[in-house]
């Protein structure tokens, strides 16, 4: 398979002078409609933009160009502006610019990097990467391989969405508007009204908090005994995992609860993952599994509520005095309630495709450089001739 070299300069054009800088932000933020962009993807929202349509945006700056935790390439799409800390890059054709997001986000930049303290990939040394740049039809057939995984992972992904959204409205109906039990008898609480045969419980009575531990010693890859080690960044899909062999843990697994309890999600709820705990988080060590889903739901249907009572100003931390604290109403005998069953059946559904994108996720890295290197040979595979949905 032939490739050509040429500089990304000659495959696109930069829009850099229509930045915004950081220092002017501020006076941006009013109705928060249309996405901000900076050299990770979208870091706030503002009431103005510039940009409308598809474009790729590339880091200029930050430790992240050295050790690509994170993408450094990333997809604009629709009405947006971008600060000073992104390039902006448009191209004539979407396949050239799908190319360039895989090719850039599986390259060793560092060649182009200026500054030691603070790495910087300047406006000229952007233009002046070289690309491995296959003939039209090779071109189209890597893109359509690596876009279809991505295809999918969103198709689930939008699945996990629709499955949580319709769980919390049947949470809200069974558990706060106490739907399926209007025509029953209605007793005075400290709440307010709630089904006879209920009671107001606290929180703090049905688990206790138990912070994560991280790991004496990590190794960079999993080995017969070994655990993932579970942080924010593998959560996130920032980075790949580490693996611990030691016994000292919070050990977790798929449907068991944690919560984030530093950092500027603190107070964000999770399940579906199997490994030690990352310091972060602290698992809910829920003595009576039964109210298990009740507690999931509740956390995860009130969760910008739980993060907006966050302590600390530097360092949000969730606040885990006002989270025990918190009263609600619950069926004296709650292993009745069919309705718990739902719950996790939609849990144990969610747990699956979350899965099913890390398999995709890792077949997708794993072809990537081998596509781009022409270790593998696409010319002569036949793909679906169907065009590709770039959108």
């Amino acid at each position: 398979m032939e490739f050509e070299v040429v500089k990304l300069g000659n495959l696109c054009t930069s829009h850099n002078k229509k930045r915004i800088p950081v220092s002017k932000i501020e006076r941006q933020k009013l109705n928060k409609i249309y996405p901000y962009y900076g050299a990770q993807g979208i870091i706030d929202h503002i009431d103005d933009y510039i940009f409308d349509g598809i474009y790729l945006l590339v880091a200029e700056d930050g430790a992240n160009l050295i050790d690509r935790k994170e993408n450094i390439a990333n997809i604009a799409k629709g009405k947006f502006w971008v600060n000073n800390h992104a390039h902006i890059l448009g191209f004539d054709n979407l396949e050239d610019l799908y190319y360039i997001y895989y090719y850039l986000n599986f390259i060793d930049v560092s060649a182009y990097i200026t500054g030691s303290a603070q790495p910087k990939l300047n406006s000229r040394n952007i233009m002046e990467i070289k690309i491995k740049w296959p003939v039209d039809n090779v071109r189209c057939k890597i893109v359509k391989i690596l876009k279809s995984l991505d295809y999918k992972i969103s198709i689930n992904n939008k699945i996990i969405r629709n499955l949580e959204i319709q769980a919390q409205a049947v949470y809200k109906s069974w558990f706060v508007d106490f739907e399926p039990f209007k025509d029953r008898n209605f007793v005075e609480s400290e709440l307010g009204l709630i089904p006879e045969g209920w009671e107001v419980v606290k929180f703090g009575d049905l688990f206790k908090f138990q912070k994560g531990k991280k790991p004496k010693s990590l190794l960079d890859y999993g080995k017969e005994g070994s655990v993932p080690y579970i942080v924010k960044g593998v959560i996130d899909g920032s980075e790949s995992p580490s693996y611990t062999l030691d016994e000292k843990i919070i050990k977790i697994e798929n449907m068991d609860i944690f919560m984030l309890m530093d950092g500027a999600n603190a107070g964000n709820i999770y399940y579906g993952y199997n490994g030690a705990l990352g310091s972060t988080f602290s698992f809910l060590n829920i003595e009576d599994l039964e109210y298990r889903e009740f507690i999931y739901w509740f956390l995860k249907s009130n969760e910008n509520y739980i993060r907006n009572q966050n302590t600390g100003s530097a360092i949000p931390h969730a606040n885990k005095d006002f989270i025990n604290n918190i009263r609600f109403a619950l069926p004296k005998n709650i292993s009745k309630l069919n309705i718990l069953n739902y719950f996790k059946v939609i849990r144990t559904k969610v747990i699956t495709l979350k899965l099913e994108n890390q398999t995709l996720a890792q077949t997708r890295d794993t072809l990537l450089p081998k596509l781009m290197s022409g270790e593998i040979d696409v010319s002569n595979i036949k793909i679906d001739d169907e065009d590709t949905d770039y959108e």
